[in-house]
């Protein structure tokens, strides 16, 4: 298993997570290696998206929000497996809320937001 820009991993022991249990999370860089959390419930506290709807894929198995306030990273040992991607749509709207992020330093907006876009090239307009 690798990483990939867009895919939806369950990872273990993630250092923010508390108590510790594996997460979901989709990744939005490899360089260096970036997730976001996804979360079942719309927290405030977390600046959320909500975009993950349960639809013709296995997971989630409900509507469940992305955490946009933080990223975290993991090391290849700790994606437990791997379940599909986000789709162009959902990963532009990652993209639109880490471009406005007022919580994401500048250099983590440049890194993360050059990934998307080259994920994303033929759809951005």
């Amino acid at each position: 298993m690798s990483y990939k820009v867009s895919g939806i991993f369950l990872i273990k022991d993630i250092a923010a997570v508390n108590p510790k249990k594996p997460k979901y999370a989709v990744c939005i860089c490899i360089d260096p290696v970036s997730f976001l959390l996804i979360n079942s419930e719309n927290r405030p506290m977390y600046d959320c998206i909500p975009i993950l709807k349960k639809r013709d894929r296995p997971f989630p198995e409900h509507d469940s929000f992305i955490a946009c306030k933080n990223l975290h990273t993991a090391d290849i040992s700790q994606l437990v497996s791997s379940h599909g991607k986000v789709d162009s749509l959902e990963l532009q709207t990652i993209r639109d809320k880490i471009a406005g992020s007022k919580f994401l330093t500048r250099l983590q907006k440049v890194t993360i937001l050059s990934a998307l876009d080259e994920i994303l090239k033929p759809e951005i307009k």
